[in-house]
């Protein structure tokens, strides 16, 4: 019985130390609706995800993986959808933020495959 519990211990201590050293786990103040995204694309097209400031507020850039004329979208802390400062058939995004690479401050990896 002894070496059962052992056994046991182990392998619950190893299935928590695997679940909870994950490198794709997102920050806690991460907005929630961030990670829900980042959740829903992991396992599509998506490669990374960074934290910045842009124009005054916080914004988010998911990169995709290596996905042709995929474009790199840029969302606020609410998931609103901004723009694509880069990616596509031009590779140059949607033009909607052509200042991103300019002006986009404190970058942060916060999430990645």
């Amino acid at each position: 019985m002894k070496k059962m519990t052992t056994i046991l211990t182990i392998i619950i201590g190893l299935s928590l130390t695997w679940s909870s050293c994950e490198k794709n786990d997102v920050p806690k103040e991460t907005p929630r609706c961030i990670t829900k995204k980042i959740k829903k694309e992991k396992d599509k097209c998506l490669d990374k995800v960074y934290k910045y400031q842009y124009n005054g507020e916080l914004v988010y850039l998911f990169v995709p993986a290596n996905c042709p004329d995929a474009f790199f979208n840029l969302y606020n802390e609410n998931c609103d959808f901004l723009c694509s400062p880069s990616g596509g058939i031009s590779g140059t995004g949607d033009g909607k933020c052509f200042d991103f690479n300019q002006n986009a401050i404190n970058e942060k990896l916060i999430w990645s495959k």
